[in-house]
């Protein structure tokens, strides 16, 4: 996966890591990109992945 950076990021604040999760997916649902390839779908998967919802998984999980 190749992007660049500077193209911009997007933040979540919630609180509690619940409210922060659903923020960011309410934000990846209303994000348009036109252009570039994104890793928007790369993020929604993490986000729905229950290892990533209850904290415990490390860098491996992009993995898989």
């Amino acid at each position: 996966m190749f992007y660049d950076p500077r193209i911009g990021k997007l933040v979540s604040f919630g609180a509690d890591r619940e409210g922060a999760i659903e923020g960011m997916l309410g934000a990846l649902d209303d994000i348009v990109l036109e252009g570039p390839k994104s890793n928007v779908a790369t993020h929604r998967r993490v986000l729905g992945d229950d290892r990533f919802v209850s904290g415990a998984y490390d860098t491996g999980l992009l993995g898989t």
